[in-house]
């Protein structure tokens, strides 16, 4: 069991987080050769029961033309049940060809500002409880809002996985 999968409620059911999905899939396609994960859509949220368990099970096609796997995450009731329930659905891709050397005549491209130079800072004091006001509960584990701003209809963070929470085993921790 995962203890921090309890802190990621919504709607007062525990819900797998959708960047479980993502360490799923990446765990997968660097597995097979394609570690880049081009597309990702979520279907039905995978709800967790309070007792009891879910099987869970992410198939990858063949390689097609361009060397792109298909992949589904899909989970059941426990041990042996029927009725897969198909949760997202997506394509891994190959890693991309290193970038050709930028030619010597021309200026290194600078990074673009953090955060965004027009961006206004977002007060972070009640970010937490007005989340939960429409179901979205967070506990300590995905508590690692550090700062926030918003740039028109973006919004920009930077987050950081608590130390109480290990990290061993993920491409990207689902918290």
């Amino acid at each position: 069991a995962v203890p921090w999968l309890a802190d990621h409620v919504i709607a007062g059911m525990i819900v797998l987080p959708g960047t479980a999905c993502l360490d799923l899939a990446l765990h997968a396609g660097s597995r097979l050769g394609c570690p880049v994960i081009d597309e990702l859509t979520h279907q039905v949220p995978l709800a967790i029961p309070a007792t009891g368990s879910r099987q869970v099970q992410l198939t990858v096609e063949p390689p097609g033309p361009a060397g792109e796997r298909a992949f589904a995450l899909y989970s059941r009731p426990g041990a042996g049940a029927d009725g897969w329930t198909r949760h997202a659905t997506g394509t891994l891709a190959p890693a991309p060809a290193p970038a050709a050397a930028a030619p010597a005549s021309g200026a290194a491209a600078m990074p673009a500002p953090w955060p965004p130079a027009a961006a206004t800072a977002v007060d972070l004091g009640t970010a937490y409880q007005r989340l939960a006001a429409p179901g979205y509960h967070y506990g300590p584990a995905f508590q690692g809002l550090q700062a926030a701003w918003q740039h028109g209809g973006d919004t920009y963070a930077e987050v950081t996985l608590p130390a109480t929470t290990p990290a061993a085993g993920h491409a990207i921790h689902p918290a």
